[in-house]
């Protein structure tokens, strides 16, 4: 079972549930993933079995059983411990799967018509297969997690080179027609031009500095340093800086919001909160602020088509973008991201608030409290 399933070449489990089944002389092996049922109650999913040739399996591949009908089974794995269980004439032989700590599931052995009783050997043999299996999954699970993260380096290397080459080659564009066109053009003119340069020079800057963000949020590394400031007048600052679309309208209630957090921070959330709605939403992008439970709000909206239900769950993370957004493409999927983790840096939440279009709420202490007054002195990231 072991070079079946941890060898270089391994066969996978179904070949090592044959060699498992005929080493422990049984009728059945079976493997079991614990999933949550719609009442919440965990269950028991087969999701791979071996019979002896010629028998109908007890516990066919599909078969559900929820724990609430197996407490001891239960009682017994989260002790660690062998669950045996008699029906009628079969008797088995149960014990918990773990991986990296976690229940995983649970690993079965059946005797029909039983005439003996399970041996300590039986039980020193399952507990091994248990271990197996638990590595077997956890190489998988880690397997899957670095596919994964190669595919979302190869996904940022190229959304990152698409968004920064819009940009650069207005620059250049523009840097070339101003150097090449000296004499042949008027000072309006000329100064029409700069104002690109510098709006998609800043776009550039904005997203390095994401990047970078991003990069240090990973390790831990990045500091905040909360104070007392007014998330109404930053807003307005940020709305001030950015280049907002002819067609959209954007508003900033001017409503004073006093709140403890770190105004570079609450800046970064806001761009990019504000560049959301502007380029997804809809043409009414407004501002909000509000106080509740200790925590002052910054609501972003937009009169958009709002996100779609089966988005919800994945809006927060890296690389993702909801389906509404498909109409622009290479976005780096970074900002919502991005956003969410400052905001827990400063002790507060970014939430997406279901509305008529799309709203999402940052919310940062309305006061300094002991804890905040340690990240202010330290940097450190707040244990709340």
């Amino acid at each position: 079972a072991s070079t079946s399933l941890l060898g270089e070449r391994g066969v996978g489990v179904d070949g090592a549930l044959e060699s498992i089944g005929i080493a422990a002389r049984v009728d059945e092996v079976y493997i079991t993933q614990t999933i949550h049922s719609s009442d919440g109650h965990p269950t028991a999913l087969v999701t791979t079995s071996w019979v002896q040739p010629g028998l109908v399996p007890i516990h066919p591949v599909g078969e559900t059983t929820s724990y609430s009908s197996m407490s001891a089974v239960q009682e017994a794995i989260h002790q660690g411990s062998l669950a045996r269980t008699m029906d009628g004439t079969n008797a088995e032989l149960v014990i918990g799967i773990e991986v990296a700590g976690g229940w995983y599931g649970s690993v079965g052995f059946l005797r029909k018509n039983a005439s003996r009783s399970w041996t300590k050997r039986d039980g020193a043999f399952l507990r091994t297969i248990a271990d197996i299996l638990g590595a077997y999954y956890e190489r998988s699970e880690s397997r899957i997690r670095l596919e994964s993260l190669l595919t979302s380096k190869d996904q940022l290397i190229a959304s990152v080179s698409h968004e920064l080459r819009t940009p650069l080659t207005a620059v250049v564009g523009l840097a070339e027609e101003l150097r090449e066109n000296e004499v042949g053009i008027d000072s309006a003119e000329r100064d029409q031009l700069i104002g690109v340069i510098a709006t998609e020079s800043r776009e550039m800057a904005d997203l390095v500095e994401d990047l970078l963000i991003a990069a240090r949020s990973g390790d831990g590394s990045v500091a905040v340093f909360p104070q007392r400031t007014d998330l109404s007048l930053l807003a307005a600052n940020v709305a001030l800086s950015l280049a907002v679309p002819e067609d959209v309208d954007l508003v900033v209630d001017d409503t004073s919001s006093a709140a403890f957090a770190d105004p570079i921070r609450v800046r970064q959330v806001i761009r990019n909160l504000l560049t959301n709605a502007m380029r997804y939403g809809g043409k009414q992008v407004r501002v909000t602020f509000g106080a509740e439970g200790g925590m002052t709000y910054l609501d972003v909206s937009d009169d958009g088509p709002g996100i779609p239900e089966h988005d919800l769950e994945t809006i927060f993370e890296p690389y993702e973008r909801s389906a509404s957004s498909d109409m622009i493409p290479g976005s780096v999927g970074l900002g919502l991201t991005l956003s969410k983790r400052l905001a827990e840096l400063m002790g507060g939440a970014l939430t997406y608030v279901p509305s008529g279009g799309c709203t999402f709420r940052l919310a940062v202490p309305s006061a300094e409290t002991p804890e905040m007054t340690a990240v202010a002195s330290s940097g450190v990231r707040p244990t709340r």
